[in-house]
């Protein structure tokens, strides 16, 4: 029987270095492909979002409040609405739970949500529950959280624009601030609204 002649293919060191440069390559190109496109100004970007979120939340609040009191319709297409920019808001908070800060700006974001998320917590916390070690705890809790959020602040500058809500109370001022602040934001708060009036009458 006769036997197969078998066909050698000689390869020199150099085209089996370049096959496996090549292949290794490929495989490294694969491997990028499938990695998600990460952006550093992520938590930015979703914490400038949110602050979009409040303000058309806020807005559709004000403009409510100026329906005539028979237009339950157009009532209750502005529930609908602020139900649905309440949904946004909630998600992005989610989304952004998930970023890893970057940034002095994007740092103070997430402790800004921290203290949110510590109000939250508060609220549904039961009152039979809340004894004096706890509220000391919770205290404390605030004035730690508060203590970084100032500072994070401050390095970031104006990069932060209003992705801080002006609601939450700083412990850190003295009563006599804290009341001034509060009654500055109701007078900026009636002073957009009014402005929003005036714009949409002249429109009409």
């Amino acid at each position: 029987m006769m036997a197969m002649p078998v066909a050698k293919h000689h390869f020199s060191d150099s085209t089996v270095d370049d096959g496996r440069e090549q292949l290794a390559d490929n495989v490294a190109k694969m491997v990028e492909a499938l990695q998600p496109t990460y952006r550093q100004d992520k938590a930015l970007e979703l914490g400038q979002r949110l602050a979009a979120a409040r303000r058309r939340h806020i807005e559709l609040d004000e403009k409510k409040l100026e329906l005539p009191d028979k237009n339950h319709v157009a009532t209750s297409i502005f529930d609908d609405a602020m139900d649905h920019e309440y949904d946004r808001e909630w998600a992005i908070r989610q989304s952004l739970s998930f970023e890893r800060a970057e940034s002095s700006a994007e740092a103070a974001i997430q402790i800004s949500e921290c203290l949110v998320a510590l109000e939250l917590i508060w609220d549904q916390f039961p009152s039979e529950r809340e004894t004096f070690d706890v509220r000391k705890d919770y205290r404390r809790l605030n004035r730690l959280l508060f203590s970084v959020l100032y500072f994070l602040r401050q390095e970031a500058g104006d990069e932060l624009g209003d992705c801080i809500q002006d609601s939450l109370r700083d412990p850190w001022l003295s009563a006599e601030e804290a009341t001034a602040q509060h009654e500055m934001l109701i007078e900026k708060q009636e002073l957009k609204r009014q402005a929003r009036t005036v714009r949409t009458r002249a429109a009409r």
